[in-house]
Formats: C-alpha cells, structure tokens, sequence
C-alpha cells in the first residue's frame, strides 16, 4: 500500500518535472534575448546556439520515460519502447518548435536548430539505453 502511494506521487512528481521542462525549452525557444552580446559565439568550433539546443533537448527521451513510463522502469524489455517514443515524441516537439519560430517577427526557424536538437534527442536515448544497459549487468 505505501508501496503504491509513493509511485504515484513520484509518477505525479516526474510528470511536473517533465512540464516545467517543457516550459523551459518553450522559453528558450520563443525568448527575446537581444541582450546577450557577452555570449561566446563558437563553443570548441561549433555556433553557441547549436551547444543549446543540443543540450536543451539531450534529456528529453529521459524525461518522456520517467514522466509516462513509470512503471516499467526497471524492465529491461520496455526500455526499447519507450526510448523510440520518447524521441519520436522529441523529434515532433524540435519540429514544433521550429515553426513555430517562423511565424514570431524577432525569431527565425533554422533546420540546423532541427538537427542539433534531434542529435541530442538521439544522444538522449543512448544514453538512456546504456544506462539500462549498465544497470542490468
């Protein structure tokens, strides 16, 4: 019984944490950020902006996992699962985003923000993979 009432509050818990994510990303995503001249604009060679959106979405299948796949964390056999949906629904959500920057007046739409976010999407679910991987051994 207590057993049950903690996973349902972290399940709950999980599922916050996933929407204050997402809200971040919308954020960054649709921010106004003119004043940012102090930014480096090349991080070991590659444009500042791509090293955000990589890292923005890095943790997305993660957070997909946990916040709808609670019960089956632990189950080797699930984690295949969720990672593909994890970053399909990741891959959706960089794609959104993305056009949605074209239709606001002081955002562009990049396809390269695209492919930085769909590679960390899918540096994400690596991880998420050899963690398992790992843990089970």
């Amino acid at each position: 019984m207590l057993e049950r009432i903690l996973n349902t509050k972290l399940k709950a818990i999980w599922k916050l944490v996933f929407l204050v994510y997402i809200a971040l990303i919308l954020f960054l995503c649709f921010g106004r950020f003119d004043s940012m001249e102090d930014v480096p604009r090349f991080i070991l060679g590659i444009p500042s902006d791509k090293v955000v959106h990589f890292l923005m979405f890095t943790p997305f299948t993660f957070f997909v996992g946990l916040a709808f796949f609670f019960k089956y964390i632990g189950k080797s056999k699930y984690i295949p699962v969720f990672i593909i949906t994890g970053m399909l629904i990741g891959f959706l959500f960089a794609i959104t985003t993305e056009v949605g920057q074209h239709y606001i007046p002081y955002r562009e739409a990049d396809p390269f923000d695209f492919i930085a976010d769909a590679t960390g999407i899918i540096f994400g679910g690596c991880l998420v993979f050899l963690i398992d991987h790992f843990r089970t051994k």
